[in-house]
């Protein structure tokens, strides 16, 4: 890891779907690389799931 700093935010949606939807497809790759085949399949998590969540704990951390 570098030096620089990193910054944690708040995901905004819609304009941080897509990249949110990219991160989980990076994430299911290497799942399936290392053997992990079942865990998320190829439509889970959707759009519709990751906003449900984020507005979820949204309403939890203010």
């Amino acid at each position: 890891m570098s030096d620089a700093r990193r910054i944690i935010r708040r995901a905004v949606l819609p304009a941080d779907g897509e990249r949110i939807m990219e991160v989980f497809s990076a994430a299911k790759t290497i799942m399936r690389a290392s053997g992990n085949m079942h865990q998320w399949g190829e439509d889970y998590p959707s759009l519709d799931v990751v906003r449900a969540d984020i507005e979820h704990v949204m309403h939890r951390v203010q």
